[in-house]
């Protein structure tokens, strides 16, 4: 096995637990920004990939594997984190046939620090019931994640998370599963985040210096961290409830607000799924 092999061999096994078995290698980049970049359906990679199945990818996976960063005290959000949209249509739904440029990489098509840093985006909570969800799609969660403990249901647990740090010793990182929550959170979203918004209301993003302005805190707490999850493996049904597999965790600005839809500028990586250390610059 080559050298470029043993490395892509090594991201199935990783990123498998993503939901993510038909990978681009770090050498060939994804079609994103707008630029001309070679895709999953490349011929090099597909030459690349050609290798009989070693079985790596059905290999069950360890989480001491990747050397997370676990993180705690996290909103109990979860939006998708960024696929490649090829026929733009909001939805993740890569076809070999239909559209094939489609597809998920958490380094390729994901949020990344710096370049993305300053990226708006504005998300609108959905039921646990939707499973359709899209980029601009976000469902309200359960800690702790399900293989660490039994989730908390309810309103009065889900808006205590958001006001402030329930149990610090929850911790979440990629590959945890979390449960959907399956009550209506919409009322107590917009008061928990209006409330956040009310504590620092002279904060704004600065595009040119990109980095929170105005904060009356060192550390704005409208600068929130969330759990991403991975589209590839979407959202899963049925056993213990709804629920999706994390990506990675990153950090975000709420910018805005209006009912239970959010418009949040992305601050930095806290952690993904192939370090065990913050991947943060310092830029909050």
């Amino acid at each position: 096995m080559t050298g470029n092999q043993e490395v892509i061999r090594t991201r199935q096994v990783r990123l498998s637990c993503l939901g993510i078995l038909a990978l681009v290698p770090l050498l060939l980049m994804a079609a994103c920004g707008g630029e001309e970049r070679r895709g999953p359906t490349d011929p090099v990679a597909a030459a690349l990939l050609a290798e009989p199945d070693s079985g790596l990818a059905a290999t069950p996976l360890r989480l001491s594997e990747f050397g997370q960063c676990p993180a705690n005290c996290l909103e109990p959000w979860a939006p998708p984190d960024r696929w490649f949209d090829a026929d733009e249509d909001g939805s993740f739904n890569p076809d070999p046939v239909t559209n094939p440029g489609e597809f998920y990489d958490p380094d390729l098509t994901g949020y990344t620090e710096p370049a993305d840093v300053g990226l708006a985006r504005t998300v609108c909570l959905s039921p646990s019931s939707n499973t359709s969800f899209g980029l601009h799609t976000y469902y309200a969660v359960d800690f702790p994640p399900l293989n660490k403990g039994i989730p908390v249901t309810g309103a009065d647990q889900y808006r205590q998370w958001l006001e402030g740090c329930v149990d610090s010793s929850i911790t979440v990182e990629p590959c945890d599963s979390l449960r959907l929550e399956p009550g209506n959170m919409t009322g107590p979203t917009a008061q928990a985040v209006s409330g956040l918004i009310a504590l620092d209301p002279g904060a704004y993003w600065d595009q040119n210096a990109q980095q929170v302005a105005g904060s009356a805190f060192p550390v704005s707490p409208r600068i929130v961290r969330i759990p991403l999850f991975s589209p590839a493996a979407g959202v899963v049904c049925g056993g213990v409830g709804s629920r999706v597999r994390v990506a990675k965790i990153a950090a975000f600005f709420i910018e805005s607000a209006s009912v239970a839809n959010l418009t949040l500028r992305f601050v930095g990586e806290e952690c993904d799924w192939a370090t065990s250390v913050p991947l943060s610059s310092g830029s909050y």
